[in-house]
């Protein structure tokens, strides 16, 4: 390993790490960091899902208004929010693994301590600080998954697992939600509910113990000899498991170590690649918005056409089932079309569904089975959407920056759902009848999806199949 430095605190070196990390077959190793670390798309589905399948319970039991009741969501939002940007700049200052281990922490204790509240106001805090932790996930997940799987395998297995980890999130959330609130006591049902999220924290958590650093940040703060007995203990473990004994030659490359400091990580985002970070929010807050909003928007819909509050979570079943045939789908076309292409086909056809569904709805050609079918139909779509935004977005900036470019993504886009949850109630209340105020919110819906496809295209840069080193350099 050689090396040399700019005067800047930028060196760089040669090294053959990361392109032996680069040439393993995808192995048994890689499928359980997909699964373990994707846990927290799983449990972010599972917490979004969840608080909207209750959100009638929760306004009866805490004698609040259901537009009240919508506050716990957007206080998890703007938890998630808080959360993505200071733990994804701190998972690029500190490392992913220790990142990652802390912030299913404290998704754990606060969503357990959700489910103790004794009031709503407990309540509404307890689902900001989850939302913390959850939001915190994202950057440190998102890099150590970028960095550990195979350039030619990341977008089919990251947008599969990621997609499908929420997707069953969300359903599982919506068959628990119809079972709590309809087979138990109305006061405990919704809390049992909850407590289920803490139980399955502190089972990832003791998992994810066994997932090393990456040797990617590794590198790039000049941690050489822990970033080679990384990649060593992952060559001798994939050759074990496939039952290999050689791997092909591979040649040393210029790798850039630098250690930027605190908040300068966030800055260096925008100012070295601006038109990426601005893609990289748009393409969030197009995504967020029509995914948070609809569970505020869908339980209004199905009591209009005389759906019990008890059994609506059973109705999301098939909206949320579909969308992980999308989480399928689409990414697999993503490493076969590639990525910007799929992207604006989901955001396009997404936003154009919801808009055609909003109408039907309008002129009164849809009765229950079919909302459930357009509803199933646009979120194929609208999950696809996320599935492809969180392949992009990690592969486009260097390890210095990743988790910090995925924190600010995400918590600035998060500002979709925020705002979403509350001028999706003011339509609701201020436009009638019921018909014409779907109208209204999934045009606006369509609007938003359709600038996200042209974000997809302005990124600029094709990432599928490329190693992460080519696509992009600290500087």
């Amino acid at each position: 390993m050689t090396g040399d430095s700019d005067g800047t605190g930028i060196k760089t070196v040669k090294t053959d790490l990361l392109a032996r990390l680069d040439r393993l077959p995808f192995s048994p190793f890689h499928r359980k960091v997909l699964l373990v670390l994707t846990a927290a798309y799983f449990l972010d589905g599972l917490e979004s899902t969840l608080y909207g399948g209750v959100l009638a319970v929760v306004a009866k039991v805490f004698k609040i208004t259901s537009i009240e009741s919508t506050l716990g969501l957007v206080l998890f939002l703007v938890g998630a929010a808080i959360g993505a940007e200071l733990f994804g700049v701190l998972a690029d200052v500190l490392g992913r693994k220790r990142l990652f281990m802390t912030t299913i922490l404290i998704y754990g204790l606060f969503t357990a301590l959700s489910a103790v509240s004794f009031n709503f106001i407990s309540l509404t805090i307890f689902r900001f600080l989850t939302g913390v932790g959850i939001g915190g996930e994202y950057g440190a997940v998102n890099s150590a998954l970028q960095e550990f799987v195979p350039p030619k395998e990341r977008g089919k297995w990251l947008g599969f697992i990621v997609g499908v980890g929420w997707d069953v999130g969300t359903v599982i959330a919506s068959l628990l939600s119809y079972f709590a609130i309809s087979r138990l006591p109305i006061s405990i049902g919704w809390r049992v509910a909850f407590l289920l999220g803490a139980i399955l924290a502190v089972f990832v958590w003791f998992i994810r113990r066994s997932i090393p650093e990456s040797p990617r940040w590794l590198l790039s703060k000049g941690r050489y000899n822990e970033a080679e007995q990384v990649v060593r203990y992952v060559e001798d473990l994939v050759k074990k498991q496939l039952g290999i004994t050689e791997l092909p030659p591979v040649q040393p490359e210029d790798v850039v170590i630098a250690s930027p400091r605190g908040w300068t990580v966030a800055k260096k985002v925008f100012t070295l690649y601006p038109r990426r970070a601005i893609s990289a929010v748009i393409l969030n807050f197009s995504e967020t918005w029509p995914y948070y909003t609809a569970f505020t928007l869908i339980p209004v819909f199905l009591i209009s056409l005389h759906v019990p509050a008890t059994v609506i979570p059973l109705y999301l079943v098939p909206v949320t089932a579909l969308g992980a045939v999308g989480a399928f789908v689409i990414p697999y076309l993503a490493d076969k079309v590639g990525r910007r292409p799929m992207a604006v086909v989901a955001y396009a056809v997404g936003g154009l569904l919801g808009l055609l569904m909003a109408y039907l709805y309008y002129i009164k050609a849809l009765n229950l089975a079919g909302l459930i079918g357009m509803l199933a139909l646009t979120y194929f779509f609208v999950y696809a959407a996320a599935d492809i935004l969180y392949v992009m977005i990690p592969e486009v900036f260097p390890t210095q920056l990743r988790a910090a470019a995925v924190g600010t993504a995400v918590s600035l886009g998060r500002l979709g759902g925020i705002i979403g949850a509350f001028v999706m109630p003011y339509i609701l209340v201020s436009f009638k009848p019921l018909p014409y105020a779907a109208l209204i919110a999934f045009t606006l819906m369509a609007v938003i999806m359709i600038i996200g496809a042209i974000a997809g295209v302005l990124i600029g840069v094709e990432s599928k199949g490329k190693r992460l080193e080519e696509l992009s350099t600290y500087k």
